[in-house]
């Protein structure tokens, strides 16, 4: 084995100055390098003047007393000050002066509540706002524009000169969490708006009720804290992977009306609305399993203690039921000083309703349709009561099915069509197309914790484009904004709430606060290096990227091989070994591409170390020598690949056998129609045209097991009993045809199989 290492070259000069901050990490004390520049999310318009503003124990803070808040955000920010530079605090005055002073004044000319200007020149600090929370957002930009990139010196922090006239581009930004499925006290509640505020979000959603718990005190049915908060066990592994194990350990908790007011004057005081979510008529196991009564059978609903979508609802066709909401809603109403609660709606079996004497003749007394119409009815009744409370409704994009209340507005969460559907119909639209803004999906292909599934890297949540052209012009103003949502089914602690939302959060936040043709994702990826260090002085444990430039499996066809790692954060530093030990910020410092000359098969191994001294997740990779495998003599084939199925309840690709059920033809690897919903097994063979000598990937998305094997050898294993996943393999060919054989089996619930692959003269295709 041979390492050969070249230094990088410089890249261009930055325009403006950098300023040394040095940052205390695991390894020491070391020099980190910010722009000083690096606002997230960045401001609608951003103008670089000459000089600086020396701000230091002698500055003067006066903030215009038509402001309401003046004194919380004097008080916010000498808190910010001592955080993070010791003694150095602002002196709060009723009166202007003309030295060295922060003012800001009230301009009612500034229509937009959250608008602001933030003038920074070497005798004073200008802010304007026209409300409350303009002046909030002009002083979390300050902040930033001083944390992390000045430092203190003299007891004096120079903070660069700048213009700043700021809006946000839409008026609902937000972000969901669910504390259903886990709960979460208060206090990290508190921390979670904090980041908000940081990210100039202003919505919280608050789940608060679902099948496996419900997290509010109610007064009127006090059952529902004692009973329906806690759950007997709780699933270990994946939902979809059986049989099912529980845990064994009895699981709940809730919120306390004085813990919602808590939260919500928490809120306040950080410009944050919060709304709370109480599902219905679906999702409600956990309440059924309080009050039964209010089920269709009107028998013992037990605990949901797995994850998924329950049949047992609430009864349409019961009065009791009506009561009951009604109920809950009032108190719910009277907590939330927020105009919306969201009522769900979504994931609402009707095989109950189906069945229920109560509610067929509820549909048949009022005349509807069916039973998606009979959700309808329920949807709109609690819109009209909500209204005696001057409340709307908000719930997902299943309340469109059966003809959607008037004033109802909705969360499109199942793509972008429902938000479409909804606002050329004339409904506000809250944008949370799971695809883009699910902050449970995968971060990377390697090295994450236990999800849901799907994927949704760091990119795609910044790309998202919440205003379809498919939206009529007169129409695009019911797009009021988006919100990324967090379901915990398989997030049990409050550091792994953490990991999944940054920075994934502040992605979203700088898609709807910017204007959209100054969104730059690699210029976003540079001013993150310094927010980066804004989450360890919070101490959230936010996702480090590990090291890329190579797969788990890298096969080498000739002596050498080059490999250039980067993370995309160029104030971290990144180690490596070679010898198979993990690598830590005592392991070789990675300065430059790596020529790696596999004699035998070697393991690299890197890892991201950030200033802090946070670390990524250890990337690990196999570099072999590989020989092209020859090609295959063919004479004449036939379009497509032969299968065939075999039904059993298999547990690996290893056990199918038997004689076919039938047999077939596809052209693409996929499960042929006609097929059975689970348990069976499929075989494909056939040939693939190779265009070019060279090192081929393939890419296989299943439900279960699939191994993919190319002239007989092994490539892609995928084997035994998993829920919907991606594995990959390569594999070295020479030009021609190549046999593929792909053995797959399905035993429980969701199906699927797919296989991708790209190489040399072919891009990556099905």
């Amino acid at each position: 084995m041979k390492i050969n290492t070249t230094m990088p070259i410089a890249g261009a000069a930055i325009i403006f100055h950098i300023v040394t901050v040095f940052v205390s990490c695991s390894q020491g004390v070391r020099q980190t390098d910010y722009e000083p520049l690096s606002l997230i999310p960045a401001p609608a318009s951003v103008e670089v003047a000459e000089g600086e503003f020396l701000l230091k124990s002698g500055t003067v803070l006066f903030i215009d007393p038509a402001f309401g808040s003046a004194g919380e955000v004097a008080g916010m920010f000498n808190g910010f000050l001592e955080n993070h530079y010791g003694k150095i605090s602002v002196t709060e005055q009723q009166t202007p002066g003309n030295d060295n002073i922060i003012r800001a004044k009230y301009d009612s000319l500034i229509d937009n509540a959250e608008a602001y200007t933030l003038e920074i020149s070497p005798d004073g600090i200008a802010i304007a706002a026209g409300d409350d929370a303009g002046l909030f957002y002009a002083f979390q930009t300050l902040m930033q524009l001083i944390f992390p990139s000045q430092n203190a010196e003299k007891r004096a922090i120079a903070v660069p000169c700048v213009r700043i006239s700021d809006s946000p581009q839409y008026r609902w930004r937000g972000m969901h969490l669910d504390v259903s499925r886990h709960f979460f006290p208060k206090e990290f509640i508190f921390k979670m708006l904090d980041a908000m505020a940081m990210h100039k979000l202003n919505t919280f959603h608050w789940h608060l009720t679902d099948d496996q718990g419900w997290r509010i005190e109610i007064e009127k049915y006090p059952e529902l804290a004692t009973v329906a908060a806690w759950r007997d066990e709780t699933l270990i592994g994946h939902g979809s992977e059986t049989p099912w194990v529980y845990d064994g350990t009895r699981y709940g908790g809730y919120y306390t009306k004085q813990d919602v007011r808590d939260v919500v004057e928490y809120a306040r005081k950080l410009h944050i609305n919060v709304l709370p979510e109480i599902e219905m008529p679906g999702h409600a196991v956990a309440a059924l399993q309080a009050y039964p009564q209010l089920s269709c059978s009107g028998g013992k609903v037990p605990p949901f203690n797995r994850w998924g979508v329950s049949e047992d609802v609430f009864c349409a066709g019961k009065d009791e039921t009506y009561a009951f909401l009604e109920g809950v809603l009032s108190e719910v109403a009277d907590l939330f000083p927020y105009e919306y609660i969201h009522i769900g709606g979504d994931e609402c079996p009707k095989v109950r309703w189906e069945q229920c004497p109560d509610c067929q003749k509820r549909i048949a007394d009022n005349n509807l349709k069916d039973e998606h119409e009979l959700q309808s009815y329920l949807v709109k009744r609690m819109e009209a009561f909500l209204a005696t409370k001057g409340k709307k409704i908000i719930g997902w994009d299943e309340i469109l099915e059966g003809g959607i209340a008037d004033n109802a507005a909705v969360m499109s969460w199942r793509g972008h069509s429902g938000g479409i559907q909804a606002a050329n119909m004339g409904h506000d639209v809250v944008m949370t197309p799971h695809s883009f803004v699910y902050l449970d999906y995968y971060q990377s292909k390697y090295n994450e914790p236990l999800s849901i599934g799907g994927m949704l890297p760091l990119e795609k949540v910044y790309s998202i484009d919440i205003m379809p052209p498919e939206i009529a012009e007169d129409k695009r103003h019911h797009i009021i904004g988006a919100q990324t949502n967090l379901w915990t089914e398989y997030i049990g602690d409050e550091k792994h709430v953490e990991y999944m939302a940054f920075p994934r959060l502040a992605a979203l936040a700088e898609a709807l606060w910017t204007p959209r043709a100054r969104l730059d994702y690699d210029d976003f990826a540079r001013r993150m290096s310094a927010h980066y260090a804004r989450y360890d002085a919070m101490d959230l444990n936010y996702r480090v990227p590990y090291p890329s430039g190579y797969e788990a499996i890298n096969l080498v066809t000739e002596g050498s091989v080059t490999v250039e790692l980067s993370n995309g954060i160029p104030a971290s530093s990144i180690y490596y070994t070679t010898d198979g030990s993990e690598p830590d910020g005592k392991a070789e410092l990675y300065t430059g591409p790596l020529t790696l000359e596999p004699e035998a098969d070697l393991i690299l191994k890197s890892v991201t170390v950030m200033p802090g001294g946070r670390s990524s997740a250890v990337m690990t990779g196999l570099f072999r020598k590989a020989e092209l495998k020859e090609a295959s003599p063919v004479e004449s084939l036939n379009q497509g690949l032969r299968f065939t199925l075999h039904r059993g309840e298999f547990n690996s690709v290893a056990d199918i056998s038997g004689d076919a059920d039938t047999a077939g033809t596809v052209t693409t690897v996929r499960i042929p129609g006609g097929v059975p919903a689970e348990n069976f097994g499929l075989l494909m063979e056939g040939y693939i045209m190779v265009p070019a000598d060279g090192i081929y990937s393939f890419f296989t998305g299943s439900d279960d097991g699939v191994r993919i094997y190319i002239d007989g050898e092994l490539v892609v294993d995928g084997d035994e009993l998993h829920h919907g996943i991606t594995n990959e393999g390569r594999v070295a060919l020479k030009t021609g045809m190549h046999r593929i054989t792909v053995r797959y089996f399905q035993r429980l619930y969701r199906q699927s199989l797919s296989l991708s692959w790209e190489g040399p003269g072919v891009a990556r295709q099905m």
